[in-house]
């Protein structure tokens, strides 16, 4: 972790890849992890998705438990919503409703995250002082930790999903740039199959009275359960499938993009590195954040080529906001959890995602019958890229 409790991206890095990190330079590197096992059909007990009718647990007070929405005591562990909205309406009722579960947490001896906007850090950081629990929190702006919202669960959610803790990530928030607001759903939507059967909690704060409508309905989409006001209750639309299927949409064609396809018998890895790492040089990304390119567009295309249908195309181009890299290949991406689910440390692959998700500042998704397209992006200025507000 980086000074002042930011991720760090070497640190990041390692803690994603381990030591196996030079093989990604490999093309012969296996690397998407394409899912060949059914997943569980809509409504199906097994479902993580499955909307869940929570009893509140009021128990707000400084020093309680944590207060959660307790599913039914029949209700299978797989099926338990651990991802919340909270709405909040100004600054005091942003704190109030979060400084319990921080204190809750912290006293319980259990880990607590906060990933927020720099400006509300400060708030919480100073009540929790008051309370004596600040130094028993993990710090981040939301800016950094988040601005590519699946940089997230490398950084912050797999270091804790194996026990009880709290997270509190406020991904979706008034002043954001609209660029990557899918990628900010597509998290929230996935959260729930990634937390489903972990005792790890994510609360995610949006702002009722600044961000518009639809910022707000796809919060009651992507969440079961909605803590507004003091009171629980589960969300009226939750339906996380249907908000991935509502943003994963073609991309806009790019102006000016250079193509290059890679193939077994056709141009190597060695051009199309030389390419994208050529064009963000000329951008004046340092060397750093160059080789950073190299090795994202080196992971995509391996992927695609072993696991696409054999052909892999990247495209890759530069504008205001960075430089750009898009990979296609024919091959559906089956698992959507791929790139987000813990790889354990003897498993020799499975990482390349994480890895694209680490290093790139965004990631967009288009999957479709015609086969599946990423897109990254590696800006010229570090900062928060994404979501309408009001």
């Amino acid at each position: 972790m980086g000074p002042g409790g930011y991720i760090g991206r070497e640190t990041s890095r390692r803690g994603v890849c381990g030591e196996g990190c030079g093989r990604l330079n490999d093309p012969s590197y296996p690397a998407r992890e394409h899912s060949e096992h059914d997943t569980p059909g809509p409504g199906s007990r097994s479902d993580p998705d499955r909307p869940v009718r929570p009893v509140p647990d009021r128990d707000t007070g400084p020093g309680a438990p944590p207060a959660w929405a307790a599913p039914p005591a029949d209700v299978p562990a797989a099926d338990r919503p651990r991802h919340a909205a909270l709405l909040y309406r100004d600054t005091e009722e942003y704190v109030e409703a979060l400084l319990p579960h921080l204190v809750a947490g912290v006293r319980g001896g259990e880990p607590v995250v906060v990933v927020v906007p720099a400006a509300r850090l400060g708030l919480l950081r100073e009540r929790c002082a008051a309370e004596g629990v600040e130094s028993g929190v993990r710090w981040l702006d939301a800016a950094e930790a988040a601005g590519n919202p699946g940089r997230l669960v490398p950084g912050v959610l797999h270091p804790l999903i194996g026990g009880p803790g709290t997270v509190v990530a406020e991904l979706v928030w008034p002043g954001r740039p609209a660029p990557a607001y899918a990628a900010c759903v597509r998290h929230e939507a996935l959260a729930n199959r990634l937390l489903a059967g972990r005792p790890l909690r994510l609360l995610c704060p949006y702002d009722a009275e600044r961000l518009n409508p639809v910022s707000l309905a796809d919060a009651l989409t992507t969440h079961a359960d909605v803590l507004d006001r003091g009171d629980w209750r589960p969300s009226p639309g939750y339906a996380p499938r249907t908000a991935l299927e509502a943003y994963n949409r073609p991309f806009a064609e790019p102006a000016g993009a250079s193509t290059l396809s890679v193939s077994p018998g056709g141009p190597g890895l060695a051009p199309a590195r030389a390419l994208a790492a050529g064009l963000a040089e000329d951008l004046g990304l340092d060397p750093e954040r160059v080789g950073d390119v190299a090795l994202v567009v080196t992971e995509l295309l391996t992927n695609g080529v072993q696991h696409g249908g054999g052909v892999a195309t990247l495209r890759v181009w530069s504008d205001a906001e960075g430089v750009t890299c898009e990979v296609s290949d024919t091959g559906v991406l089956s698992d959507p959890l791929a790139g987000l689910r813990p790889a354990p440390a003897d498993q020799p692959n499975g990482r390349g995602l994480l890895l694209v998700h680490t290093l790139a500042d965004l990631v967009s998704f288009h999957i479709g019958p015609a086969g599946t397209t990423i897109r990254v992006l590696f800006s010229t200025e570090s900062g928060p890229a994404a979501a309408p507000d009001a």
